[in-house]
């Protein structure tokens, strides 16, 4: 077993199997790829924002995905750590459900935008005061539903 000066690190989906895999940056070592290979066995959503103006990712937005009685809440936001960042978007867990019932994003300004029934194992881009699309991965986002 190596053992490893590491300095960073960054959970993301890389490989948009739904579950998240991991990467480790080392001081003077090579980085290393943990992908997670159990793949996802639950549901998943990944939420995408595009911003108007200076703010073009939503940094600072709040989203929320509502699933039956559970509501869970992610913040989008950049620099949380030395050396390495996640990337700007939230990815939620869904266990058994088959669809968000409600996606609400509070953007930094203070708008809301609100989506009913939402697909689930899906990456979601929403455009701040438009519509909400299905981003097909490896391809350019699909818009499928107006707010």
């Amino acid at each position: 077993m190596s053992i490893y000066d590491a300095r960073g690190f960054v959970p993301a989906d890389f490989d948009r199997d739904g579950d998240v895999d991991m990467f480790v940056f080392n001081n003077a070592q090579p980085a290393v790829y943990l992908q997670n290979e159990f793949g996802a066995r639950r549901s998943w959503v990944a939420v995408q924002l595009r911003g108007k103006s200076d703010n073009k990712r939503g940094v600072g937005a709040h989203v929320r995905v509502h699933t039956g009685e559970r509501t869970q809440l992610r913040e989008i936001h950049t620099g949380s750590g030395y050396l390495a960042s996640p990337p700007p978007e939230a990815h939620f867990g869904l266990g058994d459900a088959k669809h968000v019932d409600r996606l609400e994003v509070r953007w930094p300004n203070g708008d809301v935008q609100t989506f009913e029934n939402v697909d689930a194992n899906k990456v979601v881009v929403v455009e701040q005061g438009g519509e909400l699309s299905y981003r097909a991965l490896g391809a350019s986002a699909q818009k499928v539903q107006t707010q």
